[in-house]
Order: C-alpha cells, then sequence, then structure tokens
C-alpha cells in the first residue's frame, strides 16, 4: 500500500516535530509539509525519494537547513521554502528540471549560490520579502526564467534571459539603478517597480516591443522619463517632471494611467482607449475641462487632491470613487451618468449634497463616509438596482428616504451617524442579507420582512428598545448586539433555526435569553458579556454543539443549567459572576481547553474538575499574553476538590483565594512556571519550583509565612 502512495499531505500539523521515515514511500511525487510550524527535522530519509516532483514546506519556520543529499534531482519541478527559517539553500547541480523556486519571505536567507545558473529548466524564481541583496551574475544561464521577484539589484546579465516576461521589484528599497542591458528582453511584458528608490529609467525601455504593464507609482526619487513603448496598456507613475511622458500621444493602447505625486497632462485627453484613471497627492485645483471626451473611460479615482469641483464626466463611466479631497465643495450633476454602477465619497468634508444621485438607475453600490456636512440623501429612494449600501461618519445626518422601493438591496452598513434616528422601509427589504448599524439613534428595527437575513450586528446604539420580526429570521446565522443599553428582551429565539453565532454583550438591562431552551440550530457561540440585568438563563443542555460559552461580568446571574450537557465546549468564562454559587458537575466537559472564574465572590466548589479534567486544559487565553501550554484559572472560589497530580500544570491563578493550605501536593507542580496569588489570605509551603518564573502576590491580608525551595527561575 505504501509503495503505491504517490501524494502525502502533512500541511497544518502544527504538533509535528519531525517528518516520519519517509522510505517507504518510494514513489511518492507530491510532499506538502506546509503550516507545520513546530517542525525543526525533516527526516534523513527524504533523500531516497527518486520520483519527488514537488515540495512544499510554506511556513515551516523552525526548519533551518535542507539536505544537500536530495535523490530527486532529476523530476523535482517545484521547490517551496516560503516562510521557513532556512539560511542557506543546498546546491543546486542537478536540479535540471526544476521549473519553481519559490523562497519569500525567508528572512534567514541572504544569498543565492551561484550554481543557480545550472538550472536550465527554471521558469519562476520568486523572492518576495526575503534579505538576498543581490543576485550572482550566473542568472543570466537561466534561459528559460519567464518571472524575477523581488529582487534588490539587478545584474548586467539579466539582458541574456531573452525569455524573461515578468520583473516584480515592488518595495525593493535597495534597488537603486536599472540596467540597459533591460532593453534586449524583448518578450517583457510586466515591470512593477513601485516603492523603489530609481531615479531614472534606461533609455533602451523604448525598445521593448512587448511591454503591457510598467508600474513606477511611489518611486520618489524619479525626475524624468525616456520615451516609452506604445505597447504599454498600464502605466503608474510617480514624476516630479512637468512632462512626466514625453511620448504620452503616442501610447494609442493605453488602457490604465495613474499619477501619484505627478502632474496631470493634457494630454491624457489624447488617448483613445483610456478605461481607468487614477489620481491621487497631485496638485491640480481644476481636474481638466475636456475629460468628459474620453468616451472609453470606466472607472475614476481621485484621492488626496486639492480639488473644488467635478467638471462634466464621461458618459460611459461605471465607477467614481472620490476620496479625502478636503476642498470639494460641490459634484457636477451626476444625472447623466446612466451606466454608473458605483458610486464612493470618503472623507469630504464640505461636500454638501450629492446632486443627481436619484437618476443612477444603473447604481448598484453607494458608499458614502466621513462627509460631514451632508444632512440628507436626496434621490436614494428611487435608487431601484441599488444592491450595497454604506453610510458612516457622516454625523449631520438625522433621517434616510424610505428605503422601501430598493427592492434587491443585499447589504445595508450604517456607522457612526449619530443622529441618525429612523430608518424607514426597512420592513419592505425582502432581500436584505447583512445588516450592520452601530451608534446611531435609532429606537426600532422593522425586521418582520426580511426573510433572507443572515448576518444581524447592532452596537453601541444606546436607543435602540425593541427588534420587531427579529423572531421570523429562520435564516440568520450570525448575530452580535452589543452595547444597546436600553433594550430589556429578545424576541423568542426558538425560531431561529440557522443561528450559529449568537453575542449580547454590554446590554446592561437585557434580562433574558427567551426561546434559548428550545433552539434547534448548531449554536457554536453565545457571548452575553457583561449584561448585568440577566438573572436566569433558560437551560443549555440542548447545545450540544456549543463551543464558546462567555458570561463574564454578568453579575446577577445565578446559575448555568444544563452546563454539565455541553460535551462539545472548549471555552467558558464566568469571571465576575458575584451571584452563582454552584455549576452542574463538570465532568462531560472533556473537551475544554479554557476556563475562568475570576472574582465569582459566591462559587464555593467545582464539582467534577479533578486530576484527568484539569490536565486537559492546555491553552491560557489570549489576551494573557502567556505561551502557557496547562492553566487553571479559579481566582475567587474557596473550595476545589482532588487537585492533585498536576504535573503538567504550567500556569495557576487563583487571586482572592480563602484557603489553599490543603489544596496543593508540592511533590506535583515541578514544570510550574507563572502562579498568579493576587489577594490570597493563605499561601502554603511548595518545595520544588525549579521552573517558576512569575510569582504574582499583590494585597494580601493577613498573609501566613510561606517559603520556597530550589527556587531559580524568578
Amino acid at each position: 500500500m505504501t509503495m503505491k502512495l504517490k501524494v502525502l499531505d502533512l500541511s497544518y500539523c502544527t504538533e509535528l516535530t519531525r517528518t516520519p521515515d519517509l522510505s517507504p514511500f518510494c514513489n511518492l511525487e507530491r510532499l506538502n509539509i506546509r503550516n507545520c510550524k513546530r517542525l525543526h527535522v525533516i527526516d534523513p530519509s527524504i533523500c531516497k525519494l527518486k520520483h519527488l516532483a514537488s515540495l512544499n514546506m510554506t511556513d515551516c519556520h523552525s526548519v533551518k537547513e535542507l539536505s544537500e543529499q536530495l535523490d530527486c534531482k532529476e523530476t523535482l519541478l517545484e521547490l517551496v521554502i516560503d516562510g521557513t527559517g532556512i539560511e542557506k539553500l543546498p546546491t543546486l547541480d542537478g536540479l535540471m528540471k526544476l521549473e519553481t523556486l519559490s523562497a519569500n519571505n525567508c528572512a534567514c536567507l541572504t544569498r543565492i549560490p551561484s550554481s543557480i545558473g545550472h538550472l536550465t529548466s527554471l521558469a519562476d524564481l520568486r523572492l518576495d520579502r526575503s534579505k538576498i541583496s543581490e543576485l550572482p551574475e550566473s542568472i543570466g544561464s537561466l534561459v528559460t526564467l519567464r518571472r524575477l521577484t523581488s529582487v534588490q539589484s539587478i545584474p548586467t546579465a539579466l539582458g541574456q534571459l531573452e525569455k524573461l516576461e515578468s520583473i516584480d521589484a515592488s518595495g525593493c528599497r535597495l534597488l537603486r539603478q536599472i540596467p540597459i542591458e533591460l532593453g534586449r528582453l524583448s518578450l517583457l511584458k510586466v515591470l512593477l517597480l513601485r516603492h523603489t528608490n530609481i531615479s531614472s529609467i534606461p533609455v533602451t525601455i523604448g525598445g521593448l516591443p512587448c511591454l503591457e504593464t510598467l508600474d513606477l507609482a511611489w518611486c520618489t526619487q524619479l525626475r524624468t522619463l525616456p520615451e516609452l513603448p506604445s505597447s504599454l496598456s498600464s502605466v503608474s507613475l510617480t514624476c516630479e517632471s512637468s512632462v512626466p511622458i514625453p511620448n504620452l500621444p503616442d501610447l494609442i493602447n493605453l488602457k490604465k494611467i495613474e499619477f501619484v505625486r505627478s502632474a496631470v497632462p493634457k494630454e491624457i485627453l489624447e488617448l483613445p482607449k483610456l478605461e481607468k484613471l487614477q489620481i491621487s497627492r497631485s496638485n491640480v485645483s481644476i481636474l481638466l475641462d475636456g475629460i468628459g471626451a474620453l468616451a472609453m473611460l470606466k472607472e475614476l479615482y481621485i484621492g488626496n487632491v486639492n480639488l473644488q469641483c467635478l467638471p462634466e464626466l464621461p458618459l460611459g463611466l461605471h465607477k467614481l470613487c472620490i476620496s479625502r479631497c478636503h476642498s470639494l465643495a460641490r459634484l457636477t450633476v451626476l444625472s447623466n451618468l446612466q451606466n454608473l454602477s458605483e458610486l464612493k465619497l470618503h472623507d469630504c468634508p464640505e461636500l454638501e449634497e450629492i446632486e443627481g444621485l436619484g437618476d443612477l438607475a444603473s447604481l448598484r453600490t453607494l458608499l458614502v463616509s466621513f462627509c460631514g456636512r451632508i444632512a440628507e440623501l436626496d434621490g436614494l429612494e428611487k435608487l431601484e438596482s441599488l444592491m450595497n449600501l454604506a453610510v458612516s461618519a457622516c454625523e449631520n445626518l438625522e433621517v434616510l428616504p424610505d428605503l422601501s422601493k430598493l427592492s434587491v438591496l443585499s447589504n445595508l452598513d450604517i456607522r457612526g451617524c449619530e443622529k441618525l434616528v429612523e430608518i424607514r422601509g426597512m420592513s419592505s427589504l425582502h432581500g436584505l442579507e447583512n445588516l450592520s448599524i452601530s451608534d446611531a439613534s435609532v429606537g426600532t428595527l422593522n425586521l418582520s420582512n426580511s426573510k433572507a437575513l443572515r448576518f444581524l450586528s447592532v452596537r453601541d446604539c444606546i436607543e435602540l428598545k425593541g427588534l420587531d420580526g427579529f423572531d421570523e429570521l429562520e435564516n440568520l446565522s450570525s448575530l452580535h448586539i452589543s452595547g444597546c443599553k436600553a433594550i430589556e428582551r429578545l424576541p423568542n429565539l426558538s425560531n431561529l433555526k440557522s443561528l450559529r453565532y449568537l453575542s449580547a454583550s454590554g446590554c446592561e438591562k437585557l434580562q433574558g435569553l427567551d426561546g434559548l431552551d428550545k433552539l434547534t440550530a448548531p449554536l457554536r457561540s453565545l457571548y452575553i458579556r457583561g449584561c448585568k440585568s440577566i438573572e436566569k438563563l433558560p437551560s443549555l443542555s440542548n447545545l450540544k454543539f456549543l463551543l464558546d460559552l462567555w458570561a463574564d461580568g454578568c453579575e446577577k446571574l445565578q446559575g448555568l443549567e444544563g452546563l454539565d450537557s455541553l460535551g462539545a465546549l472548549t471555552d467558558l468564562n464566568i469571571s465576575g459572576c458575584k451571584s452563582i454559587e454552584k455549576l452542574p458537575n463538570l465532568s462531560n466537559l472533556r473537551l475544554l481547553k479554557y476556563f475562568g472564574a475570576d472574582g465569582c465572590e459566591k462559587l464555593q466548589e467545582l464539582e467534577g474538575l479533578n486530576q484527568k479534567e484539569l490536565e486537559k486544559l492546555p491553552h491560557w487565553p489570549n489576551w494573557r499574553k502567556s505561551d502557557l501550554d496547562n492553566c487553571l484559572s479559579a481566582n475567587g472560589i474557596e473550595k476545589l476538590q482532588e487537585l492533585d497530580g498536576l504535573n503538567k500544570l504550567n500556569g495557576l491563578v487563583m487571586a482572592q483565594y480563602k484557603s489553599s493550605d490543603k489544596l496543593l501536593d508540592e511533590s506535583n507542580f515541578g514544570v510550574l512556571r507563572q502562579w498568579y496569588a493576587d489577594g490570597c489570605e493563605k499561601v502554603p509551603e511548595l518545595e520544588g519550583l525549579e521552573n517558576l518564573e512569575q510569582f504574582h502576590l499583590q494585597v494580601i491580608p493577613n498573609l501566613q509565612l510561606m517559603r520556597f525551595y530550589r527556587f531559580h527561575g524568578y
């Protein structure tokens, strides 16, 4: 059976530290060990895989070296070591069929051996975000190379790569010069030099007959450009010259052009095929009046420009995005843009209205954000094709038009519109799938006909008191209500047949979750954090798929009936539940990884958490910023039973603990590394704490004598 195996996928085996003996898999062709983050040893048997064609080691951070003795040199086509700790590549002699060599994100790899010149079949060399500062001259022997990425310097031998089609050196700040040999790359299609420190481009670039894409954006040292080839279809440019492209009218195939911190020449009006124009951080106060003549223009992006008004725009425009134009006071009348499908206006604080909005019959997406003077969106109610509507940080917006005719609206996102008191027509939004509202003053939401709703998020709407029709949302899978301090009850949950995530955190007046005990949905997460008025929850016994239960800060909550039935639970937090006196037996929670009970002042005991169960608590919560493997958090509890034999416990939290003199057996804490005992009145004598690194002891009244022996780690 093993002799026939051709593909072995061990990806995401996060606990794997060494690959198995691979010698039985003599016919293996593909080995994938990506994201085995603890893997640090590749078994030497890999050298015997004579038929291996692909080896993927992506994000095996602990792997430092690769064997020199690979026996698959005649078959290996792909070698991917992205994100590994490899410091040196093995000798590459003999890898005659290798087509792809990828070493992206290899922070320890500083050089490529000169033997790379022997890879006569190599077509793709990727070195993105590596530490390689230069390539050997032998790279000129890679006659089949088609793609080269992230090179800090380009050797003159580059001109010998006659089949090269793409060079991507974006972000290579050490790159300052392009050799004139660039002009010999007759098949080059893509040249990406964004965010480099080049100061010039060789004149030989004009002789590249296949060049289609040239990206020179944010090349702040670039002063002038030579004539560019007419084959170009896309150019991005940062250049301080008043004539950034000498032969711009000759670029008759240009479809996209981007100016970043560059002058915008009037010659762009002579580009017959231009479809996309981007202008950002350019010193233009008035956009070219003739821009409306660009009949083929489909997309116009303007950002960080000192623009006061827009001229007449091309009638065929599909997308218009304007951002951070702080002087823009008015838009041109948009009513003629019958093909416009996307309109985005961001951070235009002087803009007061959107003229002609209601006439945009084809509009699918409308985004208006940080436009503080806009008080109304006249015409919005007419946009019957609108599918996505997002309005945020428009602090003077008090009311939206009636949305009842927006029958295909599927995404509605309203944030930071503090004066908004009403959203009319909500009951007619039959196609609505995602609804997010935050920091608004709405008092109620009518969801009775939003049968398609899947995601509902309402945050910090302090006036909200009701969610009408909520109990009919059979397709709702995610419900997030937080900071809605006026809401006292939610409609019955029992009909929410698709619900998987429920959060009602910070709803201080919320008194319960009716229907939770009859919920048949496969609920995975339940968060009721900081719901200070909840005294009792319905039985949880029906929530067989629940993984996370966080009820911390529910000060009046008196118990968790049915907790003992949650066999799938991995995270349980009842910290700050001051009224809980007893929990059900926890022995069935065999998958529990985190349990927090800090500040449970009345909780007397934890029945069912014996030695075996506690040894299965492997993870300290992430917000502790600790890498502890095993932890017990039991702050404020007066009695814990059977805490013996915890020889795997690395972290112990017992703040506010009343009595611990009989709790611990000092012979069982040899690996304990962190111990929090803040506020404890009695702390026992413990021996054998050689590995203890942190001990926290604060505000301890009447502290009795304690002694530590062989305590070296602190």
